[in-house]
């Protein structure tokens, strides 16, 4: 008791005797009204003050970004502009220049005369009609995406009174210089033609197995209109002579068990999934023209040694290359499919185009990486090619537009160490298991990997949508590596069952960055019943772990090696997995307690209720196949779904007795 007395003369002595006394003496009224008379008199005094620092910070900020997202002209023009003829017309209509008394008595304001009215008019129409004529070049903004601030704004302060007139002001003019015009007239008087920037080559890269027609037929059309994208973009840019942000395209489709054997000559020809996608060509083209068009829609056949090859010309010009694989001549699954397409592109097709030229002579003397990679040998050239090349991942059903590819790019264009960018999935079907994974699938991006993406980087690309760089996947320990077979059953689980999820953790611990961009959409389709969804669940849940687990272990390289992931985002990440491992022993828990509140059992009882299902099922799961564990785990969800209504009606049927 006597250290508590020192303690409180000491706190007295300090404080205010008065709010100390009201604390002591539980006068909580008198307390809360002087801390109300104390922050009112703050927010008179000092609330405009605190108003004109922080707003000129939130509108800089919010301009900034309505021009690098090129929304300058309706969001910052527009909106600037009439900020300050909105502000005299409120005043206005409110008749706040009648107050005499308008701030503290310090500004009097007094009634305004027809005269000086219309004067006032006069010289707000005429100012803002010279801020219109000053600003005009605003209304035509030609800077790239993604801009940076020196590129768009010529000084870096905000005036805090003016902060309309000041934005606009700053707003460079998005022209060339003086010498560049000279530059460009003396070429266009030679009939040079201009040398234009080297443009992204993104390889388009999907998986396909045995997808329904309408899936198939919604993939088709988002490569059709890649395909007349560019097309649009390379004719303007040739006609008009006019330079435009687009990438160039190259489409390969990867068809998994494509061949069957024939009963009667015992050989081996397309299945019935081929013939459906070749009759889904023609369709998924007149779609996206909306309306009948004219071109060669015959694929040229190929046989290969991994099975076939189907090649369409789009109507664009675009080459869309169908490798159809063989099961019995080449390994199947998603993930061999992604080592032969990245094989294929990266190692024959890339590596091939550059021969002995694209390498080095003093590897030893300049570094791409500081530490040993196959990247140091290659030249500057070389090096700018592969990191201006990229693969975009697809689904065999997902459904996007150019414009999300575009957003993608954007990313990559802004940070060469950003090894992969990751778009919002959107899941699409029909009946409750989707409605639930649509609310999933929110929270997951809106939350999870908001999070991740600010705290440090993404941990997974979802294969559906997702753009990789070519530099970043020859890296060592990343391409070779993820062709490692399964050796262990760990391995089958993380190498097999969450192949996205392990090329990420891969370039994550070689010094890559993923991002994430919430504007790039596609939308794939979900699990419609509750055996689709337990399937792919059961698939994902494992691998997650895995690899979380193989991430947390390289704590100490991972963290040196990527300048993106500090020890407190890898902390994070251990708490999440914590959690993730004591979720369902949580839940058993709360299951437990709530059947001995509503029966009124022994804990003990109640625990033993509430732990059997999960035994019974661990059992089910380790001496019975696949199908049973299924219909087993659908009559679990079942029956504890109708075993807690029961319970709540019970529950309410005693509470009213």
């Amino acid at each position: 008791m006597r250290g508590f007395d020192v303690f409180y003369h000491a706190c007295n002595s300090c404080l205010n005797e008065k709010c100390l006394g009201s604390f002591l003496n539980e006068d909580r009224e008198n307390f809360k009204q002087y801390c109300n008379y104390h922050t009112g008199s703050f927010i008179q005094n000092y609330g405009l003050m605190v108003i004109l620092a922080i707003a000129p910070i939130i509108l800089g900020y919010a301009g900034t970004v309505a021009c690098r997202l090129h929304m300058q002209k309706f969001s910052f023009n527009l909106a600037l502009l009439l900020a300050p003829i909105g502000s005299y017309v409120f005043l206005y209509f409110t008749g706040l220049c009648k107050n005499e008394n308008l701030l503290e008595g310090e500004i009097k304001c007094s009634a305004v005369e027809s005269n000086d009215l219309y004067i006032t008019n006069s010289i707000i129409a005429v100012l803002t009609f010279s801020i219109m004529l000053i600003c005009w070049h605003l209304w035509w903004p030609s800077c790239e995406r993604m801009a940076k601030l020196e590129r768009l704004f010529s000084l870096p302060i905000v005036d805090g009174l003016l902060v309309p007139l000041s934005l606009l002001f700053r707003r460079r003019l998005d022209h060339l210089d003086e010498k560049d015009h000279k530059k460009e007239a003396q070429n266009d008087t030679e009939n040079k033609p201009r040398r234009r920037k080297t443009r992204p080559l993104v390889y388009v890269c999907a998986t396909m197995w045995h997808e329904t027609k309408q899936e198939m037929t919604q993939l088709l059309k988002s490569l059709f209109r890649l395909d007349f994208f560019h097309s649009q973009n390379q004719m303007a840019e040739k006609n008009f002579n006019i330079e435009l942000e687009y990438f160039e395209v190259k489409i390969h489709v990867i068809f998994d068990d494509a061949f069957i054997t024939d009963a009667k000559t015992r050989n081996r020809k397309p299945n019935k999934w081929v013939e459906q996608l070749v009759n889904c060509i023609e369709e998924a083209a007149e779609s996206v023209a909306k309306g009948k068009i004219h071109w060669d829609s015959q694929p040229r056949k190929v046989l290969t040694p991994y099975g076939g090859r189907l090649v369409w010309t789009m109507p664009g010009g675009t080459k869309m290359i169908f490798h159809l694989k063989d099961k019995d001549k080449i390994r199947h699954r998603k993930r061999w499919s992604q080592i032969m397409y990245m094989y294929y592109l990266l190692g024959y097709r890339f590596m091939g185009s550059i021969g002995d030229e694209g390498y080095s002579e003093c590897a030893q003397k300049r570094k791409i990486k500081k530490n040993a990679s196959i990247l140091n040998h290659f030249n500057r050239p070389t090096y700018k090619k592969a990191a201006n090349t990229f693969i975009l991942t697809l689904d065999g059903d997902v459904d996007f537009k150019p414009e999300a590819v575009n957003l993608l790019l954007d990313r990559m264009k802004k940070n060469i160490k950003v090894g992969a960018v990751c778009g919002r999935i959107h899941p699409i079907g029909s009946g409750p298991m989707v409605w639930y994974q649509k609310f999933e699938y929110a929270v997951g991006h809106w939350l999870q990997k908001a999070a991740e993406h600010v705290f440090g980087c993404v941990l997974c690309c979802p294969g559906c949508f997702s753009l990789f760089r070519a530099s970043a996947l020859m890296d060592d320990n990343v391409m070779k590596r993820y062709t490692t077979p399964p050796e262990e059953a760990k391995h089958y689980i993380q190498f097999e069952q969450g192949e996205d999820r392990w090329l990420c953790t891969l370039m994550l611990q070689q010094g890559y960055k993923i991002d994430y961009c919430a504007g790039a959409d596609a939308l794939t389709y979900a699990p419609e019943t509750f055996n689709d969804f337990f399937v792919q669940r059961r698939r994902w849940a494992p691998s997650t772990m895995a690899n979380i687990i193989d991430l947390i272990s390289s704590w100490s390289t991972t963290v040196k090696e990527n300048d993106n992931i500090s020890s407190l985002f890898m902390f994070y990440q251990l708490v999440l997995l914590m959690s993730s491992l004591l979720g369902p022993g949580m839940v058993t828990l709360m299951i437990a307690g709530s059947y001995s509140a509503v029966f009124s059992f022994n804990a003990w009882y109640g625990l033993l209720l509430a732990v059997l299902p999960v035994a019974t099922y661990v059992f089910v799961c380790i001496r019975t196949k696949n199908d049973i564990q299924i219909k087993v785990a659908g009559s679990f969800v079942i029956n504890v779904r109708d075993c807690h209504g029961y319970c709540y009606s019970w529950n309410a049927d005693q509470s009213i007795i």
